[in-house]
């Protein structure tokens, strides 16, 4: 079910008790959620908050038991009490976007630097839950809060994984069964090690930093791709295109011509530095043309090569 787009808010007890609702998309135009909106939809898997959103009220998931996956944008800052209780099937919750959110949890003591929403957030009884969380500090303050049981860190939930991301580079993809984040025009390499002091140790905890990421290779395509005989004097034009350009990034091409069917080994052609080529049909003969393209990011480069493209002229 898709919410109109221009909807701001979502009443108290909208949706309450509708357990046929699966899937839910909210609008770019949502700015909060009311009282109990979704409670009790059971049959809800997942649900991903637009950066409008600002507000979720109380017991607003309340009792969504077949709630899997949770992600919050960049301007959730009101969280309500027990939005998420009962919603013990989650088992990934993102945070990593929620900049608003502070970094502290609240154990009841209400320090003046803890933060309500952030353990409004977090779902004290769903276990084996993937935390996607900003930082360090805010992961510690989770981890220990949640772990901490029986009046000794370690002796309450030790079951959920902590990974910290950073707010502006990482994009999860879920699918309900990757952890491996995703970032426009970049390749995943690897997970960094870090030590989140607080509760247990044994739980693995990592994060993502500039080291996890290398500039991908952008999927290039050449037309046109088939062999053509032309007439001397013929107007011809090859063209190189990025498959899917990311904003930002920079393009740069470089078109190469062959003697032999192959994208290597060719001569730079002088000046055609265009996604677009017209190379000069005068010579009788076949003559194999490529394009190098090249994407760079601050000081990351990377690059791919087009299919060859025959042109032939005829005698």
């Amino acid at each position: 079910m898709s919410i109109p787009s221009g909807l701001t808010k979502i009443g108290s007890q909208a949706f309450f008790g509708c357990s046929s609702l699966q899937d839910v998309t909210l609008p770019a135009s949502l700015t909060e959620i009311g009282y109990q909106a979704f409670r009790d939809c059971d049959a809800l898997t997942s649900i991903i908050f637009p950066d409008s959103l600002t507000k979720i009220g109380e017991s607003a998931f309340s009792g969504c038991t077949g709630l899997t996956y949770i992600s919050y944008g960049n301007g959730i800052d009101d969280i309500g009490g027990n939005a998420f209780g009962g919603c013990t099937g989650v088992k990934m919750i993102d945070l990593h976007r929620a900049i608003k959110i502070g970094e502290k949890y609240d154990n009841g003591s209400h320090e003046n630097d803890s933060d309500l929403d952030l353990t409004h957030a977090c779902i004290r009884d769903a276990n084996e839950v993937k935390y996607y969380l900003r930082t360090v500090n805010q992961a510690n303050s989770v981890k220990g809060n949640l772990e901490w049981g029986n009046n000794v860190a370690g002796g309450g939930n030790t079951t959920n994984t902590y990974y910290i991301l950073t707010a502006t580079d990482a994009v999860l993809d879920y699918t309900g069964q990757t952890i491996t984040p995703k970032r426009a025009g970049y390749t995943f390499d690897k997970w960094e090690a870090v030590t989140v002091s607080q509760g247990s140790t044994t739980t693995k905890n990592v994060y993502t930093d500039a080291n996890s990421w290398s500039l991908a290779s952008p999927a290039v395509t050449v037309s046109p791709a088939s062999a053509n005989t032309y007439v001397g004097g013929s107007a011809v034009a090859l063209t190189a295109k990025v498959s899917e350009p990311v904003h930002g990034f920079n393009y740069s091409y470089q078109w190469y011509s062959n003697t032999n069917n192959s994208n290597e080994g060719g001569t730079a052609i002088p000046k055609a530095t265009s996604a677009t080529y017209s190379p000069n049909i005068a010579t009788t003969g076949t003559t194999y043309y490529y394009c190098v393209v090249t994407v760079k990011k601050g000081s990351d480069t990377a690059s791919a090569i087009t299919a060859v493209v025959p042109v032939t002229v005829a005698k």
